[in-house]
């Protein structure tokens, strides 16, 4: 869960990264290893195989907060979002946001090794388009791997040296698979992503670590439920509610998802078919934010953090945002202006070279 903050803009003087690696001693452990280049600390973490303590990746839990005892970081985002003031005068900063500008040491507690995380290797056998910048990649695991609907797995190509974490697209409904879908939407310089929409990749190995991350569907909550997802973000919602639908579900669902035009819009056959099956009430609202002249657009129009605003009855619902940072930023603090309990809502912001 995580807690809903105000939030403290402030731009920082851009610092030359190393030229060389550095390195990063982890204490009490005493672990030392070598930085990747231009990546945070707790990319570079895991990449090594670490237990390092994670959630969202996105500078908001706070999970993957740690001391600098030595050495300096550059901030990608403020952890005045995430931290308290007396932490940051502590020295803390956020792994998944520090950069290393050199040898760094810090100082955190590694997690026991989770014994439900599988590492394996995978076989990609489809790539299917979604939409002119969504495929959805289906790889077949050599294990196979249980999951939450609404966690994620990272993908590796282990010639582009890239690993990136993506949502799991389907439901498990209980079970352990090893043909595992995800959405991947095409990121101008995205290593992984310009190199799957690249050309079909039917064939190549890729390497898979999961599952990861708490967004998931809390059923035992009352009230109705509220789902608000942007772009590939639809993947973990519609994968937590047919989840929800199978496991009998029968709260009333209020689906909203934003996107630019109506080209962006996809899963419309599967979202019929979800709210056919749903036991109880559901309504299904995209709202388009730059619809275009000719694409006889009758239905909701602008940002869909308004449109999220103005649904009735929002602080009996639970609220589960997925998708790029502005739009989740967005209905955060027009479900703050409306008063909505923080326990109440929970957040998944889908993090890019191109947000990042």
């Amino acid at each position: 869960m995580l807690s809903l903050r105000g939030r403290r803009e402030r731009n920082e003087a851009a610092t030359a990264e190393p030229a060389v690696a550095p390195t990063i001693v982890l204490h009490p452990s005493g672990l030392a290893l070598r930085a990747r280049a231009g990546e945070a600390l707790l990319d570079s973490a895991l990449a090594a195989g670490l237990a390092f303590p994670h959630d969202c990746r996105a500078g908001n839990c706070a999970s993957c907060k740690c001391r600098l005892r030595a050495g300096r970081v550059r901030a990608l985002a403020d952890a005045s979002y995430a931290l308290s003031p007396d932490e940051i005068a502590a020295g803390y900063v956020l792994a998944c946001q520090s950069v290393p500008l050199g040898d760094v040491e810090i100082e955190i507690a590694l997690d026991a090794p989770d014994p439900a995380t599988t590492t394996t290797s995978a076989r990609i056998v489809a790539q299917t388009p979604l939409t002119h910048d969504i495929v959805e990649l289906v790889v077949e695991a050599d294990a196979p791997v249980r999951y939450d609907a609404g966690q994620s797995a990272y993908l590796g190509v282990p010639a582009l040296g890239v690993e990136r974490p993506y949502s799991f697209a389907r439901a498990p409904r209980g079970a352990a698979h090893r043909h595992l879908h995800f959405h991947v939407r095409r990121v101008a310089g995205g290593v992984f992503s310009e190199w799957l929409h690249g050309a079909d990749r039917s064939g190549e190995r890729l390497t898979l670590r999961g599952p990861h991350g708490a967004f998931r569907l809390h059923r035992g909550d009352a009230g109705t439920l509220v789902c608000v997802a942007g772009g590939s973000g639809l993947a973990p919602i519609l994968a937590m509610l047919d989840e929800a639908q199978w496991a009998g579900d029968t709260r009333a669902v209020t689906l909203l998802f934003g996107a630019r035009a109506r080209r962006d819009l996809y899963e419309l056959a599967e979202i019929d078919a979800l709210r056919a099956r749903w036991p109880s009430h559901f309504a299904f609202v995209p709202v388009l934010s730059q619809a275009a002249a000719d694409d006889g657009w009758d239905g909701a129009h602008g940002a869909v953090g308004e449109r999220l605003a103005a649904l009735p009855d929002l602080a009996d619902a639970t609220l589960y945002l997925c998708g790029p940072p502005p739009m989740v930023d967005h209905c955060v603090a027009r479900l703050a202006d409306a008063g909505v309990a923080d326990g109440r809502v929970f957040v998944d912001k889908f993090l890019d070279r191109a947000t990042a």
